[in-house]
């Protein structure tokens, strides 16, 4: 029997997790503003919250980049979240995932992070104890 290995990007998903719960309405109503003349008028917490928490792509996500191999690919069979890629978009993370996406309003947008945040400890208990 093959031993799994343990994933490599622990320390930064607590890291991402802290950031979920401690990120304050003003910190969000201060990039959404600065974002406004760049963001999709149907998805504005999309680039807020990539800059706020390195949210929705591997190139800026730091749980993601913990795993980089030398071709600049996540390499999934060393993190936390799954194995392949795109795992961390699958149940049963993208209910909370589609809930920052789908926020319309800073306030919608901080919630859906405290629920990330929950989400994730709860999810990984195991992991960050």
């Amino acid at each position: 029997m093959i031993k799994e290995q343990m994933p490599e990007n622990i320390g930064e998903l607590k890291k991402l997790i802290e950031r979920y719960e401690t990120i304050t309405l003003k910190e969000i109503e201060n990039v959404w503003t600065e974002m406004s003349h760049y963001y999709d008028p149907m998805k504005p917490a999309y680039l807020v919250s990539r800059k706020l928490t390195g949210f929705g792509t591997t190139i800026t996500c730091n749980v993601c980049q913990a795993v980089m191999d030398d071709k600049d690919e996540p390499h999934c069979g060393k993190c936390v979240c799954g194995k392949q890629l795109k795992d961390c978009l699958l149940y049963p993370y993208n209910k909370t995932y589609k809930k920052i996406i789908q926020a319309k309003t800073p306030e919608k947008l901080l919630v859906a992070y405290r629920k990330r945040g929950e989400h994730l400890k709860k999810y990984f208990k195991d992991f960050i104890k």
